[in-house]
C-alpha cells in the first residue's frame, strides 16, 4: 500500500523546491483544467445510467497525479500564499482547512457512505444528478460536511486533544 504513495512524497520533495515562471503556472493551470474535464467527461461516459463509475478517482490513475501534481506545484508557490493572506477570509479558510485536512481526509468517505446509502430517508450519490454537475456539487457538499464536523469535534474536549485542536 505504501508503494503507491511513496512517489507522491518524492513528487512533492522535488516539486516544492522548483519555482515556477508566470507562463509556466498558466500552464500548468490549463493542464489540471484539462485533465479535471477529461475526468469529468470520461466518468459521465463510463457512468451512463448506473451508479457512479469511480474508476478513474483512485490515486494511482494518470490524471489523478496529474492534477494531484499540478495542484501540488501551483499551491506551494510564493505567489498564492501571499494572494492568500492579503484576503482575511480566504486566508481563515485555508488555515480551517489545513487544520483539518486529515480529519477531512478520514470522515468523507463514511459521510459518502452515509449519503448513499438511504440512512437519512433519502440517497446523494455523484449520479443524483448529471454527472457534470452532481459530482463538484458533491465533492463542495462532502468538503463542506466534513469541514463542519471536524470543527465541531475539534470543540470537544478529549477530540480536539485528539485532532489537534
Amino acid at each position: 500500500m505504501v508503494g503507491t504513495y511513496v512517489g507522491y512524497l518524492l513528487a512533492g520533495v522535488w516539486l516544492a523546491a522548483r519555482p515556477l515562471s508566470g507562463k509556466t503556472a498558466w500552464e500548468l493551470g490549463l493542464l489540471f483544467l484539462l485533465a479535471a474535464a477529461w475526468t469529468i467527461v470520461t466518468t459521465a461516459r463510463l457512468t451512463g445510467d448506473e451508479h457512479l463509475n469511480v474508476i478513474l478517482y483512485s490515486y494511482d490513475r494518470p490524471n489523478v497525479v496529474v492534477m494531484a501534481l499540478v495542484a501540488f506545484a501551483l499551491l506551494t508557490q510564493p505567489q498564492p500564499a501571499a494572494w492568500v493572506a492579503r484576503h482575511p477570509r480566504i486566508l481563515s479558510l485555508v488555515r480551517a482547512l489545513a487544520a483539518s485536512s486529515y480529519g477531512i481526509y478520514l470522515i468523507h468517505p463514511l459521510l459518502l457512505d452515509l449519503l448513499g446509502s438511504g440512512a437519512l430517508g433519502f440517497r446523494v450519490s455523484g449520479a443524483s444528478l448529471p454527472p457534470f454537475v452532481g459530482i463538484p456539487v458533491l465533492a463542495a457538499g462532502l468538503l463542506f460536511a466534513s469541514l463542519l464536523v471536524m470543527t465541531v469535534a475539534r470543540r470537544i474536549p478529549v477530540l480536539g486533544r485528539i485532532l489537534g485542536a
